[in-house]
């Protein structure tokens, strides 16, 4: 639940620099527990709505949060149920580097996007996240089972553009957070807060994690390849 917590602290934090009006109906994929959704709708954004792959996830989620029930869906974001332009902002905060058709997803993104909507994303940078993981994992291989699509700055762009999205911003964000700093040194001790300001000074194509948003641009017919 720390983990949880940690990002959701950082995924508001970027929301709220984005200015989003108070009724944009949002979607959030990959919503876990839906603790984003509870937030959103704390904030006022009555038309917050999640869905989530996993019903573990959501059954946990749930068991702390009953008023979430008419608020989280079990889907993936592959195959969202939802009808075309029907969201002003879908965020997509640690999910990407999961999917294993991110172009299925972000077609279905677009589709359901209200015409110049918002799709509000997060996902690690492969250059740092492979090296991270498997110093973590004591292995090779076992970062591919779950971080299938990982993303360069490069490849990141080229796929939002791919499916039709236009006015993209990818940046990156201060990753010094006491949420980050546990993290560390849960795996490395104390040279934690080193390794931290190391990290914060990489450039935005070696930079941890890729923040950013992208428009959907007017209207038109949607093609899933």
């Amino acid at each position: 639940m720390l983990e949880e917590r940690g990002n959701i602290s950082l995924s508001i934090d970027y929301l709220s620099g984005l200015s989003l009006p108070a009724n944009s109906a949002i979607l959030d994929i990959g919503t876990n527990h839906g603790s984003l959704v509870a937030e959103l709708l704390a904030r006022g954004y009555a038309g917050a709505l999640g869905v989530e792959p996993c019903l573990g996830a959501l059954r946990e989620g749930l068991r702390s949060a009953p008023k979430l029930s008419s608020r989280l869906v079990a889907s993936s974001g592959e195959l969202l149920p939802f009808k075309d332009r029907s969201f002003e902002v879908i965020t997509c905060f640690d999910v990407l580097e999961h999917v294993r058709a991110p172009k299925k997803m972000l077609a279905e993104v677009r589709r359901i996007l209200k015409p110049n909507g918002m799709f509000v994303f997060q996902t690690p940078n492969l250059f740092t996240n492979v090296p991270w993981e498997v110093f973590k994992g004591r292995s090779l291989t076992a970062w591919k089972r779950y971080h299938c699509s990982l993303q360069t700055l490069w490849t990141l762009r080229s796929l939002l553009e791919g499916s039709g999205f236009s006015e993209i911003k990818i940046e990156k964000r201060s990753i010094r957070s006491q949420y980050n700093l546990i993290r560390l040194r849960e795996h490395i001790g104390p040279a934690a807060p080193v390794m931290l300001a190391a990290l914060e000074k990489l450039p935005l194509a070696l930079a941890t994690n890729f923040w950013g948003h992208a428009r959907s641009g007017a209207a038109q017919p949607y093609v899933t390849t």
